[in-house]
């Protein structure tokens, strides 16, 4: 790991206020709240990737599962509606396929 370094960040003022009143609130620095903050983010944001990764894999298999049984269009079906149902249920309808 490196150093600090210096940035420059424009942030809305309502966000920089709240995040200010935060870490005061915490008796840490603005500076120690936001590396806290950065570093939850890009965690959770990694064990999302992770996740899905996964579900794509699981959902490879079973579609090769279900494709070696004879039964493609089933599969495809299958596979599709349990697409959609997690795009609504994530409500990125868009996202389908």
């Amino acid at each position: 790991m490196t150093g600090p370094q210096t940035n420059t960040v424009e942030l809305d003022a309502e966000l920089a206020e709240r995040a200010r009143r935060e870490a005061e609130r915490r008796g840490i620095t603005l500076k120690e709240f936001v590396d806290h903050a950065l570093r939850r983010f890009l965690a959770s944001e990694e064990q999302r990737a992770t996740r899905e990764a996964q579900r794509r894999r699981a959902a490879a298999e079973q579609a090769r599962g279900m494709l070696a049984d004879g039964s493609r269009r089933r599969a495809t079906d299958e596979l599709i509606a349990e697409r959609r149902a997690e795009a609504r249920a994530e409500n990125r309808e868009d996202d389908v396929l």
